[in-house]
């Protein structure tokens, strides 16, 4: 029984992934060795946290909570007029609402496709409570409002794979998850949209604010990871118990990195599963650190898909998502 049996059909409509690619192989160049995989989880759980905001302004913008969730905002930086911006983080059959104001409370002037491009904006700015709204120039003509926090700056895969500042982010953040620094990779993720990380790309998101990042290695809150395909167990801990140890897995290896692809056999290993990015995720851009198998033990391989996008022209880490193989 493999990670990825039965898991969402509907998202073969996504394997048309982005083709760009470069491969390069980083040999480890810390001493560092693994946590223990994986500890216990801590016995008492408290609320874990959730990328959604409360002001939103999608169908799914509001998602049911459980009793281990809660909804922490991200506060916004400014958004440069002068580029072009794309939909994300908008649920698959959602859209996501064009008003004619700033705020939910203003009638709907129009919509966005979840995965829409080439969305220009005003220089209207607002902010209400804690989430910004920009104006927008509407592809129909007119212009509109939306939340900003379902927008990213756009760009290109080929630019991404070329941005010599993308490579250094990325060396950047080995060195500082290898050495458990957190404010170290504070400096690093997206002030947007905090840092996403998924323990497979089917299960939820746990988000991570700045300033939460930056007491990661320290925090011992558990999070709902999701479940494990193969017991259907429940997935609870700490960063530092559930996603650390696999995250040094991939990076205390000879890996290699992949820009834009989860092909198999290139960027992840052999499986006859899904090994798609999250729907919500398509209009980032990202990288796969990939651990091949051992000599008779191919199907042992791990893959974490780590996501950029560009905060004011500065390229961010926005996300995690682990591929691997599971008996």
């Amino acid at each position: 029984m493999h990670k990825y049996r039965d898991r969402a059909l509907g998202y073969w409509a996504l394997v048309g992934c982005l083709s760009a690619t470069l491969a390069c192989t980083l040999p480890a160049a810390l001493t560092a060795k693994p946590t223990a995989f994986p500890p216990s989880p801590t016995a008492m759980a408290v609320p874990s946290v959730t990328a959604m905001p409360t002001t939103g302004d999608s169908v799914s913008a509001t998602p049911q909570q459980t009793p281990t969730q809660s909804v922490i905002l991200t506060t916004s930086p400014p958004i440069d007029p002068s580029v072009s911006y794309a939909v994300v983080l908008v649920k698959e059959g959602d859209v996501l609402n064009v008003r004619s104001n700033a705020g939910v409370q203003y009638p709907i002037v129009d919509t966005l496709d979840a995965h829409a491009k080439g969305i220009r904006l005003t220089t209207g700015q607002q902010k209400i409570g804690e989430a910004l709204w920009v104006e927008i120039v509407r592809p129909a003509g007119g212009t509109g409002w939306v939340n900003a926090y379902y927008l990213t700056e756009e760009a290109s895969p080929e630019d991404v794979c070329a941005d010599e500042r993308v490579h250094q982010l990325l060396m950047d953040f080995e060195n500082a998850v290898r050495l458990r620094d957190g404010e170290a990779l504070a400096q690093l993720v997206s002030p947007t949209h905090g840092l996403m990380i998924r323990h497979e790309w089917w299960n939820p998101q746990v988000t991570f604010q700045p300033g939460e990042v930056a007491i990661l290695f320290e925090d011992t809150r558990s999070h709902d990871w999701g479940i494990a395909d193969g017991s259907g167990l429940p997935i609870q801990g700490s960063f530092q118990e559930v996603i650390l140890p696999r995250l040094l897995d991939v990076l205390e290896s000879n890996y290699t990195m992949h820009c834009n692809t989860l092909e198999t056999g290139v960027a992840t290993g052999g499986t006859a599963g899904l090994v798609i990015l999250p729907y919500e995720y398509a209009n980032f851009r990202y990288y796969a650190f990939y651990r091949a198998g051992s000599v008779g033990m191919e199907m042992d391989w791990r893959t974490w898909a780590i996501g950029i996008e560009y905060v004011n022209g500065k390229p961010r880490i926005v996300f995690l998502v682990q591929y691997h193989w599971e008996i």
